[in-house]
């Protein structure tokens, strides 16, 4: 608009003319992009950092670039050691932070606030929106996960529990925000539920399969650096650039690390193909159901994967490869119309593990008494339309009834603890392959498994000392695991519980001794694929570890 200064006997007159913009001034500025932090420190991260905070040390990490005119950055920072206090920050540059020190510009102290709650989220997320207007967002959620369940824990003012992944969904709808990028900085979000709950309101989902380091990976110095010197970058490089960062910081802090990028456009088209071949697994397999609990086992599982979760494309690439299901040309067609829409939707997945990663897992337990407990919640997400649920129950029931898998044996062990065993609470942990019946490639590889099953036990103590509190022992079972990541679920440890009536059971000795004697029956599954089964096994190592929480 033009303006013109006429000055008339000393007095300053200001005139401004009528005539419209010109068509090469530019309306007022608006930010390319705002990165909303959802910092949620209001549980054990909290002090898990040598008694510092790990959430304010992503803070701290988006200090290192901090925010420009075209790249702004607003975080809300819960913190358990400060009473559950939330706050808002405007970050800026800061360099050479002291531990749980932010030096960026608070915006607003909110007092107590339960992070675990939709309405927590959601009143930020309004906040950001009306203060910070940008052409593009993204969305960090950072703290604990558990995939479809949820995100974000508060041990301080919530009940302990996580934000459901619906709550976080109807958070953004309500506010009616849409995020180009949701990057779950957190466990196990790397789920086809998740990313399909999220379907209609972000384009991109960056997240793991896996239980993240136990570390601050978020890497800013990465991704927000490229972010910063081009503004202009696409919601899908970004995204890359993300999921990048977040791998390379978990690789070099020596860590073993899976991130994706999922595009959420493909999520109701992979929905609806997965809802296929679960129909057509249920009326098309006939005699042969059992080749899909083979499958189930031959797919791996890590001990940072959540045992009730399988990842997608190499569960139904082994589910073709079985030599009865795989023939039949329904579900090939089935399968092959997941796995090339299932490629087409993760754009990027990298894992520095020894297994394959298609970038999305998907629930399938083995138990059908975990489904009953968790049926509720799960058929009340949106995935409930592609009807896997009904498949997931119905298969579960089938192994219950013998249905599947074919048969197991009962084995003995024996064997004494030659460690000195100190005061203190302990469990058992039994490790098979040492033995000439266990076929098991690394001897060291140490880990625990998955379901419940109580076992009949017989403990002794040596002469002298009283028997205390360790009779009926809880035996975690359930899943083979690819330990040393060498392609074989061979690497079977089971770690044994007692069961003494409260929350968690441990052995608890009164006094110090060395030469404690066990014998236990237990059952083993035929699908962990290495195993050989059958007679007393006696070469085995039977170690006393100390119980840690």
């Amino acid at each position: 608009m033009k303006r013109w200064l006429v000055i008339v006997a000393g007095m300053l007159l200001i005139y401004v003319s009528s005539c419209k913009k010109e068509t090469n001034e530019s309306e007022e500025h608006t930010t390319k992009w705002v990165i909303i932090g959802y910092m949620d420190g209001n549980n054990n991260l909290d002090e898990s950092n040598n008694g510092t905070s790990y959430v304010i040390k992503d803070v701290q990490d988006l200090e290192s670039v901090g925010s420009t005119d075209e790249v702004k950055i607003v975080v809300a920072v819960g913190s358990k050691k400060k009473g559950g206090v939330v706050k808002y920050y405007y970050i800026e540059k800061h360099t050479d932070e002291l531990p749980d020190s932010i030096s960026s510009k608070e915006l607003t102290d909110l007092g107590t606030k339960d992070m675990s709650d939709k309405r927590t989220l959601k009143d930020f997320l309004s906040y950001v929106k009306e203060n910070y207007p940008a052409e593009h967002y993204m969305l960090i959620l950072d703290d604990h996960g558990g995939g479809w369940r949820g995100c974000c824990v508060d041990e301080i003012n919530g009940a302990g529990s996580l934000m459901s992944i619906q709550d976080v969904r109807s958070a953004m709808e309500e506010v009616n925000i849409h995020p180009d990028i949701v990057v779950f900085h957190a466990c196990l979000m790397g789920m086809l539920e998740v990313a399909y709950e999220l379907k209609d309101i972000t384009d991109y989902v960056v997240a793991s399969e896996f239980s993240m380091p136990m570390l601050s990976v978020l890497n800013p110095a990465a991704w927000l650096s490229a972010l910063v010197n081009n503004p202009d970058m696409s919601s899908l490089d970004l995204a890359r650039e993300v999921a990048r960062a977040v791998y390379d910081e978990g690789v070099r802090q020596n860590k073993t690390v899976h991130m994706a990028v999922i595009k959420t456009e493909g999520m109701r088209s992979l929905g609806a193909k997965v809802g296929n071949l679960a129909n057509d697994l249920v009326t098309q397999s006939g005699n042969y159901a059992n080749e899909i609990y083979d499958a189930w086992g031959n797919t791996h599982v890590s001990s940072l994967d959540d045992p009730n979760n399988v990842d997608l494309r190499e569960f139904v690439l082994n589910l073709k490869n079985e030599p009865n299901l795989g023939n039949i040309q329904v579900l090939k067609d089935d399968i092959d119309s997941v796995i090339a829409k299932l490629n087409e939707s993760v754009p990027y997945t990298w894992t520095n593990a020894q297994m394959s990663r298609g970038g999305l897992t998907i629930y399938l337990p083995i138990d059908h008494a975990i489904f009953a407990q968790d049926s509720a919640k799960y058929v009340s997400l949106k995935f409930k339309e592609t009807n896997w649920y009904s498949f997931v129950s119905k298969f579960t029931i089938d192994l219950g009834n013998g249905g599947g898998g074919g048969n197991g044996a009962t084995i003995s062990v024996s064997g004494s603890i030659q460690d000195q065993i100190g005061l203190g609470n302990y469990y058992l942990e039994v490790d098979f392959s040492h033995d000439q019946n266990w076929d098991a490639s690394d001897s060291s590889s140490t880990v625990s498994l998955g379901n419940s099953t109580t076992f009949d036990t017989e403990v002794s103590v040596p002469e002298g000392y009283g028997e205390g509190d360790y009779v009926g022992f809880i035996a975690y079972s359930g899943n083979c695991y690819d330990a040393d990541n060498d392609g074989n679920a061979d690497d079977l440890i089971l770690g044994f519980y007692p069961d003494n009536g409260g929350s968690e059971g441990f052995l608890n000795f009164a006094t110090s001794y060395s030469g404690l004697s066990i014998a236990l029956n237990y059952y083993v599954p035929d699908y962990c694929t290495k195993v050989r089964t059958g007679g007393i096994v006696k070469d085995v190592l039977l170690r006393a570890k100390p119980l840690k929480h």
